[in-house]
């Protein structure tokens, strides 16, 4: 679930995001994607727990720290390297790097949006989950610092709430997201106990639900562009 992303922020809106967040761009290369799959690896914004008041350029697919080669963890683990569960964290099935991460090094990626697909008989429909006029907000996650001092990082997911639920109906699952002016607040959960509670409010920022082109679900397709976010009939889902 949430392998694909709206993550669109052009030059002249920078200042706008830095206000909301508190933070400044430390690069002049923002990403501006219309979409994207995870599985390409993308550069995405994020805000990281070390350094609040900065946004840098981080790989969406998280790799234990200091990897030889992150790109043959990222192909001997598939998506769980995009999207973490938060019940499988501070657990026998949690690397123990993973649990102190979550911990110490939480990130906020900066997002318009995420697509989730709506099954009807077994075929796919996908949906733009978005705020309205598609303001900006967060994914919780936590990162990694790699030899190069790049980061890499996951999106913690939890159990859908009820409007997140109707679209994604197969798999019930959500990323946790947040609005800005509740960064801080997900960045002084300091214990494991307080994350765990945390996972189970199902909380997500209040959202829509935005039908696009089925072939934001092909791969072999360059989905990069506005076009692929028009209007089009799905089944559908009322709130």
């Amino acid at each position: 679930m949430c392998f694909h992303i709206h993550s669109h922020i052009p030059k002249k809106a920078k200042s706008d995001v830095e206000d909301l967040f508190s933070a400044v761009f430390q690069s002049e290369d923002t990403p501006e994607f219309y979409h994207v799959n995870g599985f390409q690896h993308p550069s995405l914004a994020i805000i990281t727990q070390e350094n609040p008041n900065q946004i840098v350029n981080a790989t969406w697919s998280v790799a234990p720290p200091n990897s030889f080669d992150p790109s043959l963890y990222w192909k001997e683990k598939g998506g769980s390297t995009l999207n973490t569960r938060d019940d499988s964290l501070f657990s026998f099935k949690s690397a123990t790097w993973k649990s102190e991460a979550v911990l110490n090094q939480k990130c906020i990626a900066l997002v318009n949006g995420y697509f989730e697909p709506h099954k009807v008989a077994n075929v796919s429909y996908p949906y733009l989950l978005h705020r309205p006029n598609f303001e900006i907000f967060g994914l919780v996650g936590y990162y990694t610092k790699q030899n190069d001092n790049s980061l890499t990082f996951s999106i913690i997911t939890t159990k859908s709430n009820e409007f997140v639920g109707k679209v994604h109906n197969a798999a019930q699952r959500m990323p946790m997201s947040i609005l800005p002016e509740d960064k801080e607040s997900i960045f002084d959960l300091s214990t494991a106990s307080e994350l765990k509670n945390e996972f189970q409010l199902c909380y997500s920022v209040p959202l829509k639900a935005k039908p696009v082109n089925r072939a934001i679900l092909n791969s072999r397709i360059d989905t990069n562009s506005n076009q692929f976010l028009n209007d089009v009939f799905h089944p559908i889902i009322t709130d």
